[in-house]
């Protein structure tokens, strides 16, 4: 059973499918921002951004992803309203730091201002707290000033890189500084005597019930495995079997509140599709209301008739100021360089009734 303990804390999942999380140092939900936001899941080996309907739009592949080098490549893909774009961004990060930056490169074969390049910056949306870490950080007791969680990511990137002695060092830091997760793989490690550690039967058990006590799914289900094998503690069946429901508890919760996360985030990117969509379709429909205004000045121009209570009657709501101004803004107008939202230098009157 500690074997499969071990197994599941060096994923890093609580119980949850290995496939749908990201290698130790990678966040599992990324936020980037560019000319635009876009948030980006992990999705069995790249990172994807979901359209609407909930199929893939864009892809992110990690190149690398380390304090000197960052470098991901987008591309959009045939459900994507943008396909055919691609972007590489490259940049860093510091070690501990909340967030990575640099720059990133467009291109769009047979599109108009393509390539061109522009900036970025990028933060963790989950987990809650992450921090991009260098994974060669030796683990040094003198200097390290960090949380427990902090030590705990750093055990995890020292386990994927097989450093052993140094992903000890960092667990077991994590664990002194109240990381529930570090305590419940300590007490696995000192229990099986791995990674290098020698056994040690009743620090394990120490371990094993400081993470139960945080409602730990690792650290319950390696004390109902030291109940059950009665080296630690005294053999006792009805604990074991105690610490074993509660694991599965933990375990079916974390399940469900991972779907039900997931569930969540999806219909909040299908509100923002839709509110996306919306502001397209009224900036387009301003866009045609200003023509209707403009073949208004024509046609009052050249048959001396006034078409713009055809218009107000049509419930269009917008007002000849307005319209200005959306041609300024939007480019249809001449605004001479002045101030965004400024009104353009020709303004002409409304046809005379």
């Amino acid at each position: 059973m500690l074997r499969r303990i071990t197994a599941v804390i060096f994923l890093g999942c609580l119980g949850l499918p290995a496939q749908t999380q990201p290698p130790a140092g990678y966040p599992k939900t990324l936020q980037i921002c560019a000319s635009a936001c876009a948030i980006l899941d992990w999705a069995g080996g790249h990172y994807e951004v979901m359209a609407r309907d909930g199929i893939p739009a864009t892809t992110y592949t990690i190149e690398s992803f380390t304090p000197q080098s960052v470098r991901l490549l987008r591309t959009e893909l045939p459900h994507s309203g943008d396909y055919g774009l691609t972007a590489t961004y490259r940049g860093s990060f510091e070690d501990g730091a909340e967030s990575a930056h640099g720059s990133v490169d467009f291109t769009w074969p047979g599109h108009p201002g393509f390539p061109h390049s522009g900036s970025w910056t990028a933060t963790a949306l989950e987990p809650t707290g992450f921090l991009f870490l260098d994974p060669n950080r030796p683990c040094e007791t003198f200097s390290f000033r960090g949380t427990g969680d902090e030590a705990a990511a750093r055990g995890a990137l020292a386990l994927q890189a097989k450093d052993h002695a140094r992903a000890a060092c960092w667990l077991r830091f994590g664990a002194q500084r109240g990381n529930a997760n570090a305590q419940g793989l300590l007490a696995a490690i000192l229990y099986m005597g791995a990674l290098g550690v020698p056994h040690d039967f009743h620090s394990s058990a120490q371990w094993a019930q400081k993470a139960a006590d945080q409602g730990n799914y690792l650290g319950e289900l390696a004390l109902s495995a030291i109940y059950s094998e009665g080296k630690a503690l005294p053999k006792d069946p009805q604990k074991a079997a105690y610490w074993n429901a509660r694991a599965k508890e933990t375990q079916t919760a974390a399940i469900e509140a991972d779907r039900m996360e997931r569930e969540q985030r999806q219909r909040e990117r299908q509100m923002q599709a839709q509110a996306m969509q919306a502001r397209a379709s009224q900036g387009q429909w301003r866009n045609n209301a200003v023509s209707l205004l403009l073949l208004g000045l024509l046609v009052g121009a050249i048959a001396d008739v006034a078409v713009e209570p055809a218009l107000e009657e049509a419930g269009s709501g917008i007002t000849w100021n307005q319209a200005y101004v959306d041609m300024c803004q939007n480019g249809t107008g001449t605004c001479a360089g002045l101030p965004f939202g400024a009104q353009p230098i020709f303004k002409p009157e409304p046809p005379i009734r």
